[in-house]
């Protein structure tokens, strides 16, 4: 099992779209090393925001500009909060299916 990190992105897209948000949705499916958690388009405004969990910085960033979206922003997540709760992000980690 590896340790994980959470890490927020920030981009400029030229196609802020649903089949934008349904293309990096599938393609984060696959990847052993990023792992995209949320994402949030702002189409009006060319905005897309995303959380991912990777090992690595490098990984999200790479992962990013393979697609043609290099971050603008990239830091790392270290508190969550919703309307109930703020909190840590808790340290955790992924397991490959067929992985003890």
């Amino acid at each position: 099992m590896s340790r994980v990190r959470r890490w927020m992105t920030w981009h400029a897209v030229t196609d802020p779209s649903y089949q934008l948000a349904e293309r990096l949705r599938a393609e984060a499916r696959h990847d052993p090393r990023v792992h995209l958690v949320r994402l949030f388009i702002d189409p009006d405004g060319g905005q897309l925001a995303c959380i991912s969990d990777a090992e690595e910085r490098a990984d999200v960033e790479r992962w990013f500009v393979e697609r043609g979206y290099p971050p603008a922003h990239l830091g790392e997540v270290k508190l969550e909060g919703d309307h109930a709760s703020i909190h840590e992000v808790a340290m955790f980690g992924y397991i490959a299916p067929g992985e003890a």
